[in-house]
């Protein structure tokens, strides 16, 4: 894929999940014909056949990463992934050809391949009634499960020195201040085990490690109470009116809870140095 390159983004502190996320990736998806890196902060010596390490420096943030990334590629589209989503099933080449094609015909800034939050979703999409249109304003409508972007759209939301929590949090901010012209893949044409919360392995995924025996590392694994607390939480943002699920994050930070999605953010926005034509 000529106008594709696949980033996938990660630190020093996550680089024990390297080795399996790459060997499922080059499993699920041998052919996917495009440049491909590891995003990191600090340099590593770590090599892999297909993959590329690119380090933006020490303790670079998160958003730093982005823009060592976006500076440093050439093509049109990036297709982003985090190093803790690991790819469960092969991969078909040609749908993501189309997917580009798709973007491009749109003149679309980004595609979303995981259909949450559903509140996002808006009409389909003429070309593909699998793909919706996205509303911007919506909370995480943009955020960083695995998608497609418009290599100049990604790297304008990276501006500031930000975590990845805070960096996601200000997407759909960045995106409506931006115009974005964004839509979701409904189809689940990249399926991904989310592997660590909290820096922990969550249960279910380390028993897939274990049965595939992919993870040799010594990171802990998540207290199931944990699991089941965000269980509970994740059911109530999806189900619960939208006013109640605001009076409860009301009430839970009046008790300290911090909301990365409450913060205040003031996008600088940079001149456009793509055109879209």
């Amino acid at each position: 894929m000529n106008d594709l390159t696949l980033l996938i983004f990660t630190c020093e502190k996550f680089s024990d999940l390297w080795d399996p996320h790459v060997k499922l990736l080059e499993e699920n998806w041998p052919d996917r014909g495009m440049d491909s890196y590891l995003v990191t902060d600090a340099p590593h010596d770590t090599w892999y056949d297909g993959v590329s390490v690119l380090a933006a420096g020490p303790d670079a943030s998160f958003t730093a990463r982005v823009r060592c990334a976006c500076e440093t590629v050439r093509t049109k589209y990036v297709f982003v992934t985090l190093d803790d989503y690991f790819l469960l099933r092969p991969v078909d080449s040609g749908r993501i050809r189309q997917l580009v094609s798709i973007m491009e015909e749109e003149r679309l800034d980004y595609l979303r391949l995981y259909d949450r939050p559903k509140r996002a979703s808006a009409a389909p999409l003429a070309s593909d009634p699998t793909l919706r249109h996205i509303v911007n304003d919506t909370r995480y409508s943009v955020n960083l499960y695995a998608g497609i972007w418009r290599r100049e759209f990604l790297l304008r939301t990276a501006v500031g020195e930000r975590n990845p929590w805070s960096y996601e949090a200000s997407l759909s901010r960045a995106a409506t201040a931006l115009k974005a012209n964004c839509a979701v893949d409904e189809a689940r044409d990249f399926v991904t085990l989310d592997v660590v919360r909290k820096g922990k392995i969550l249960n279910r995924a380390n028993r897939y490690l274990k049965k595939h025996d992919l993870y040799h590392g010594d990171r802990p694994v998540q207290s199931r109470w944990y699991e089941f607390a965000l269980a509970v939480r994740t059911f109530g943002v999806r189900h619960m009116p939208r006013p109640a699920v605001e009076l409860a994050r009301r009430f839970m930070m009046k008790r300290g809870r911090h909301y990365y999605s409450q913060e205040q953010f003031e996008y600088p926005i940079p001149e456009q140095t793509e055109s879209k034509e």
